[in-house]
């Protein structure tokens, strides 16, 4: 029964996440929208600088849904 509770807690928390991180995201596009796509677009415009980007930005944060 312990376990149970466990895995569906567990369950939970990672569905929480996800959502939010999910929320987080939409209202992001929605503030910032095109304006914010473009200037990524345009600072990162190989797969090398945005990998780099995005593992200092993580880096920095020390949070992968901030990042996201």
């Amino acid at each position: 029964m312990d376990t149970t509770l466990t895995l569906l807690n567990l369950g939970g928390a990672i569905a929480l996440l996800l959502w939010g991180v999910h929320m987080s995201r939409v209202e992001v596009q929605r503030a910032f929208g095109s304006e914010l796509r473009r200037v990524l677009a345009r600072a990162l415009d190989n797969r090398w600088k945005a990998a780099l980007a995005g593992l200092g930005v993580t880096a920095i944060l020390q949070s992968s849904p901030a990042t996201a």
